[in-house]
């Protein structure tokens, strides 16, 4: 999630200086231009402008904000000049948090990848003692490796998990947050959505869908 910038303009007794967005601190004072993402959460001091918080809330529409109202590290100010007093940097950020529940859904697992690696737990002595076997009636080395070969359960164990974080960080990229792998597996079994405030289905963009021709 490519969505905070990587510098911030800090306002300082000297002037404004342009910084790394990591070596922001509380209560430190920035500057924020029409155009610009938001390093971290912050207070407003001075100015007005639209902020388009869709990262965050999910709502197409900008917020018009001001003087005390508050801005969140990850959104975009559409126009106007702030000044920003931090508030909170990191992971403590509203999007710090985001950003934290999908690492979180990424480690987490589904019921199969649960039973996969308590199969493997007898798979793995299982395959050990064929190939045992293999060698004390054979005594061939060739065909023992081929018995660890054929039987390797790296597909089982690595196939799942590649797919669900693949599927959770896809999800992310289109604005989708998955708080547990699980959900996916569930996903399958949805036949109806309910959905609570306005902007979550919509994307804000208008797209022609029928033209009808006028006679003369």
């Amino acid at each position: 999630m490519k969505m905070t910038p990587s510098k911030a303009h800090r306002l300082t007794a000297e002037g404004e200086e342009e910084i790394s967005a990591n070596e922001l601190s509380v209560g430190d004072r920035i500057r924020i231009r029409p155009g610009d993402n938001v390093p971290a959460d912050g207070e407003i001091i001075s100015g007005t402008g639209s902020l388009n918080q869709a990262n965050i809330t999910g709502e197409s529409l900008p917020v018009e904000k001001g003087p005390g109202d508050p801005v969140f590290q990850g959104t975009t100010n559409n126009d106007g000049l702030l000044e920003v007093k931090i508030t909170k940097v990191g992971v403590e950020t509203e999007f710090g948090r985001v950003r934290e529940l999908i690492i979180q859904a990424a480690q987490s697992k589904t019921r199969f990848e649960k039973i996969v690696d308590q199969y493997m737990g007898f798979y793995t002595p299982l395959v050990l003692v064929i190939g045992a076997l293999v060698w004390a009636f054979t005594q061939d080395l060739q065909r023992v490796i081929s018995v660890f070969i054929v039987s390797s359960p790296v597909a089982f164990i690595l196939a799942t998990p590649t797919a669900m974080v693949a599927a959770v960080a896809t999800a992310s990229r289109l604005g989708i947050l998955i708080k547990q792998v699980s959900d996916i597996e569930l996903a399958a079994r949805i036949n109806a959505f309910i959905f609570d405030k306005t902007g979550t289905i919509t994307t804000g963009t208008l797209k022609v869908s029928r033209l009808s021709p006028v006679d003369g």
